[in-house]
């Protein structure tokens, strides 16, 4: 996360008259976020020496175990004057690729659901999850799962 908001040297060029600059981008965050997204990148540049000069992308295929609860202390990337001593994120879903090269692949979502909502019938009848659980979206086929498939995920 660090790195993440760490300064970096960027070169631009014009598009009109090609005169270059160097800059600093940096990132900060304003106020602390109730939903926070990570997007974890698992793919590395792969431009071996007998490839000709084409570059690849392969997957990083070390094995991703999350926490259920994640403790974010962001005091030091908050610029506003929203500053908690330490934010408490839930996991509430993850996005898996399944395969070993960006080009390719695909893609299952494994999300918690229910907590209270439900929908009453014509019948007056109550269905649907009043408590959470972990369900598997791969296309068409939904199916439920355990939390520790989520937490020791492989993909």
């Amino acid at each position: 996360l660090h790195s993440f908001f760490a300064s970096e040297t960027r070169r631009l060029r014009c598009e009109k008259c090609s005169k270059g600059e160097t800059a600093t981008q940096s990132m900060s965050i304003v106020k602390s976020p109730k939903a926070l997204l990570l997007h974890l990148k698992r793919f590395i540049v792969d431009n071996p020496e007998n490839n000709a000069g084409n570059t690849f992308l392969k997957k990083d295929v070390t094995a991703v175990h999350f926490p259920r609860l994640l403790p974010l202390c962001l005091d030091k990337h908050l610029v506003g004057d929203d500053k908690p001593a330490r934010q408490m994120y839930e996991l509430r879903g993850v996005v898996n690729h399944i395969g070993t090269q960006a080009s390719c692949g695909h893609y299952m979502t494994d999300a918690k659901v229910g907590g209270g909502r439900h929908v009453v019938t014509e019948q007056g009848e109550e269905e649907g999850a009043k408590t959470e659980e972990w369900r598997r979206f791969d296309d068409s086929i939904v199916t439920k799962i355990h939390e520790r498939e989520v937490l020791e995920n492989n993909c």
